[in-house]
């Protein structure tokens, strides 16, 4: 005999009931089983059905999972945290499987800002996949350079949804700096401003500077100092000159009727500060009186500070003596305040007696200051006395 198993039990037949005897009447005999309670096989899998554990569990157990706990791989987007059993765990009435079930978290990534140099944090903070990140510091800055000076440009790569950990590193713009070039004269003066890009030669572009001359020196433009170089910094370039000792003429001649007195020399060009001997030396029967400036000194020595005129003034050593004309001939007469010439209608030249020129011309009557006075007609000369 058999009897059908239930969900809980087997059964296995095990005799009669009773026990079959000796026939001494009716009987029935009563089959029997026994009855064993059933196991069923409980399989534990991950989520893509991979078997984690199977084992047999009797009924009306409950099964346990034994071994460890389950993991799933981490995607860009979400780790995963093992959240438990699909469908819930129960008592065994049948073979069952459990399917391990995971929560997802989305995952946040280290978005770092970085200068320029690499090494420099400006902001590190964690962002969500799929979040974009923000720059919340304030904005970079690059020290300028002498050439350049830097402007924030952006981040390098381009900011994007967070898919991962990412660096974005500062950059700048890059502006060649220009400087103040100033030319300035030798005083100081300023002759030309203007702003030269670095790396630049500059250009004085404005009229050819000049220094005024002295008594001393003429100036001719020689250049700048420092000598013109590529920009760099700011820079001023001041003009300079070549100095020339200047020249001067000493002219010298004989005074006005002296023409047949006497000679003078040392007259010519000579640099300014030359030291000049000038010479004035009276023919036989005149002497010497003086030079135009009043020196009266024969033999002088000057020193050169420009150009120089001066006439020698010399008069006859015996005025009444010298070339007296013969009788007859002409007469110089001195009245009160007059001196006048008779027998003559030729130019005469009056002198008093320091040497200096009176009169010349054809009139026969003057009109001078009480004294004496050597009058010169060609050769002749005469003295007279006004009073």
């Amino acid at each position: 005999p058999t009897k059908e198993s239930t969900a809980e039990f087997d059964y296995a037949f095990a005799g009669w009931d009773p026990e079959i005897a000796i026939v001494t009447g009716d009987a029935t005999y009563t089959a029997t089983y026994t009855a064993t309670r059933r196991s069923y096989t409980i399989t534990f899998v991950d989520e893509d059905g991979t078997e984690l554990q199977s084992s047999e569990v009797e009924y009306g157990q409950t099964p346990a999972y034994n071994g460890n706990t389950p993991t799933k791989e981490s995607t860009a987007e979400f780790d995963y945290t093992f959240a438990g059993w699909d469908p819930e765990i129960a008592i065994v009435t049948g073979d069952a499987t459990y399917t391990a079930t995971y929560t997802e978290t989305r995952r946040s990534y280290t978005i770092t800002f970085v200068d320029e140099d690499g090494t420099t944090v400006l902001q590190s903070s964690e962002v969500e996949y799929g979040q974009t990140p923000a720059y919340n510091g304030e904005t970079p800055t690059k020290e300028s350079t002498a050439e350049f000076d830097y402007a924030f440009a952006g981040w390098d790569p381009e900011i994007a949804i967070v898919t991962g950990e990412a660096t974005y590193t500062a950059t700048y713009t890059a502006t060649r700096r220009s400087y103040t070039i100033t030319f300035v004269d030798e005083d100081g003066t300023e002759l030309q401003s203007s702003e030269v890009e670095y790396g630049q030669t500059p250009v004085y572009e404005g009229v050819e500077p000049t220094k005024e001359s002295t008594a001393e020196f003429d100036y001719t433009f020689a250049g700048w100092t420092p000598e013109i170089a590529i920009v760099t910094g700011d820079a001023t370039y001041t003009a300079t000159y070549t100095e020339t000792r200047r020249s001067y003429t000493v002219t010298l001649a004989l005074a006005e009727g002296c023409e047949d007195m006497g000679e003078v020399s040392g007259g010519g060009s000579y640099e300014y500060g030359t030291q000049v001997t000038l010479t004035a030396t009276a023919n036989e029967g005149y002497t010497f009186v003086q030079w135009s400036d009043g020196d009266t000194n024969a033999t002088r020595t000057i020193t050169v500070t420009g150009d120089l005129t001066l006439t020698a003034t010399f008069t006859a050593t015996n005025p009444t003596a010298l070339h007296t004309p013969e009788a007859g001939t002409w007469k110089a007469i001195g009245t009160d305040g007059m001196l006048r010439i008779t027998g003559t209608e030729a130019e005469m030249t009056v002198y008093d007696m320091r040497g200096a020129l009176v009169y010349r011309g054809n009139a026969r009557t003057i009109h001078v200051t009480a004294g004496a006075y050597i009058v010169r007609i060609g050769n002749e000369v005469q003295k007279a006395i006004v009073k």
